[in-house]
């Protein structure tokens, strides 16, 4: 069981501001790690910040709030960036000065931050809670603790996962844009991933920099993982991680709940030679398949198998080839022809000049 306490520090630094008729100003958080902390036992109220060596960790108050009009929450929120540390106590600090104002001591617990490729970070909201007479108007705090300390992670990760899945269905399970994530052979055992970028998962990845992985075991398959990490308030990323096994892989979720996205990139085979077995995606992929259509502009497309009556196709194909060699094969773009129009009348039609867009009289 945790223990908390108001300190003597508080009392008189609270009957100096009501004098000067100044704000409560409590805006840190410090979180230490004190050798022999017994958290059960009650906590001396004249406690001061431990020496520097056990401070593990100082943050600014991202929020507080009113939880009533004796009540103060102050909190903060730690996002996969901070870490890595253990912490066995909290302190609520006057920041200027250092004046503790209330202390919590708690069994051990660790921040871990995420490091790509060796651990899964973690999220930590940390809130102290000060109640003394008048608390609210003495630290001039109006906003209700109800209106932002309160868990938005279903929201958002709902609104991320939309987004996710709107990707998915455009690009699929995995599509690399142009020679993204390719895996080519160097010399002996080392093999390098292409630097570029993929949709996985419907997570958008990129490789900044080309990746040099030395592979001793073959044959192999190679895979890029890719899980998305973030906290409430801070900046959610796509990591990227490269794997490689001698089994197959597939999506998984971590221990700490998070999805991973698992795409092949590669097989390297016996002899070392390597196999692509990644799928072209984006506007690119669509872009070329467009252009080698045998007819990229079908406005009349011919029936299938054995719907398909006899002449139908080779009906089609001439109608294409009309529609191809006309003079003017689209007359949806023809204002009028000169035999509607009255005396004194010009029409224009729209033409392409360099990529641009004009009129020309007719």
């Amino acid at each position: 069981m945790s223990q908390s306490v108001i300190t003597y520090a508080f009392e008189d630094y609270l009957a100096s501001s009501l004098q000067a008729e100044q704000p409560v100003v409590l805006d840190e958080i410090v979180l230490a790690l004190i050798p022999g902390l017994d958290h059960t036992q009650p906590i001396d109220r004249g406690t001061v910040l431990p020496p520097a060596g056990q401070i593990v960790h100082r943050q600014p108050v991202d929020q507080r709030g009113r939880v009533n009009g004796n009540a103060v929450a102050y909190s903060i929120v730690m996002d996969t960036s901070v870490g890595d540390f253990e912490f066995n106590a909290l302190f609520l600090v006057h920041a200027a000065s250092e004046t503790v104002a209330m202390v919590v001591h708690k069994e051990t617990e660790s921040k871990l931050a995420t490091q790509p490729g060796v651990q899964t970070g973690n999220s930590l909201v940390k809130s102290m809670l000060m109640e003394y007479d008048g608390a609210a108007q003495a630290t001039h705090t109006t906003v209700e603790a109800g209106t932002w300390q309160i868990d938005f992670s279903a929201r958002l990760g709902g609104l991320d996962d939309d987004i996710r899945l709107q990707a998915l269905e455009t690009f699929g399970p995995a599509a690399f844009l142009g020679t993204g994530f390719r895996l080519v052979k160097l010399t002996g055992n080392d093999y390098q991933v292409t630097s570029g970028r993929a949709y996985i998962g419907g997570l958008r990845a990129e490789l900044e920099q080309h990746q040099v992985l030395t592979i001793a075991t073959l044959p192999v398959r190679v895979y890029a993982d890719v899980h998305r990490t973030g906290s409430v308030l801070s900046r959610h990323i796509n990591n990227v991680a490269l794997r490689v096994s001698d089994t197959p892989l597939a999506d998984y979720q971590d221990d700490d709940g998070y999805s991973h996205y698992v795409a092949e990139l590669a097989l390297v085979n016996a002899d070392g030679a390597v196999t692509d077995q990644r799928t072209e995606g984006g506007w690119q992929q669509a872009l070329r398949e467009h252009l080698e259509a045998e007819n990229p502009h079908d406005i009349t497309p011919a029936l299938i198998g054995a719907e398909t009556p006899a002449g139908a196709a080779e009906k089609d194909t001439a109608l294409m080839q009309q529609h191809v060699q006309a003079a003017n094969p689209h007359t949806q773009y023809l204002m009028a022809s000169r035999a509607q129009l009255s005396e004194g009348e010009t029409s224009y039609r729209i033409i392409i000049i360099n990529g641009s867009m004009a009129l020309e009289e007719i």
